[in-house]
């Protein structure tokens, strides 16, 4: 698992942790769409989220947003890459460490007195069922950064994920995060010191799509090719 420890504080420093393609064209068809991307585990892919967020509460929930955040592809091809979150902790400041395991019925992270939701703005919610990930090493194995209570993931969870699309080796893409914690009360939130978040880095085996091909009669053709993103941790 590639750490990326996002451990955002509401009165301090948060140290932490697609490709879109678009063919404007005149002329015959195109080949057909790029299949479905098929996810494996992946440790070549970084990200550690850095001081630039904003903190803001409303009622019941803190919410932390980072803006510009950077997921880098450490291997030595180019590659469709994306992250899935399964780990987080909040730790309060009367000194009590919570988990928060997913929650497929209620869709968020829950433990205790808290709920958490994590979202990626501009894009529609992606989620990933970590049982289909190819030889994804930590379904069922407890794990924890350190003294907190150990969370094991399980194959039935479908936890949200965020697909980068293709990132050239060594190369890497922005991303923003929001985190909404959402407390029982306003005494809960008031005790919220800091939070932890992982994730695990995940590709496509299917690799690099090929470029389309278009065959014209006549007319020529504009193809223009947007792309964008990256990975997990925290």
């Amino acid at each position: 698992m590639t750490a990326t420890p996002f451990t955002p504080r509401p009165t301090a420093s948060w140290p932490l942790a697609a490709c879109a393609a678009l063919a404007l064209m005149a002329g015959l068809a195109a080949a057909p769409a790029q299949a479905v991307a098929v996810w494996q585990e992946t440790n070549q892919l970084s990200s550690w989220l850095d001081n630039n967020y904003s903190y803001t509460t409303n009622g019941n929930t803190g919410v932390v947003s980072y803006q510009n955040q950077t997921a880098t592809n450490t291997g030595a091809t180019a590659r469709h890459m994306g992250m899935y979150f399964g780990w987080n902790w909040v730790t309060t400041y009367s000194g009590q460490d919570i988990a928060l395991p997913w929650s497929n019925a209620n869709g968020v992270f829950q433990g205790g007195p808290v709920a958490l939701t994590i979202e990626r703005p501009g894009f529609a919610a992606q989620t990933l069922r970590i049982g289909d990930v190819l030889g994804d090493t930590w379904i069922g194995v407890p794990w924890a950064p350190g003294s907190e209570p150990k969370i094991a993931t399980a194959a039935d969870w479908i936890v949200p994920m965020f697909d980068f699309g293709v990132i050239d080796a060594g190369a890497s893409v922005l991303y923003d995060i929001r985190l909404s914690f959402e407390f029982a009360t306003a005494a809960d939130l008031a005790d919220f010191r800091y939070f932890q978040t992982y994730a695990q880095g995940v590709q496509d085996v299917q690799g690099v799509p090929e470029p389309t091909s278009v065959w014209l009669v006549g007319l020529g053709a504009l193809c223009l090719l947007l792309s964008r993103r990256a990975r997990r941790t925290l």
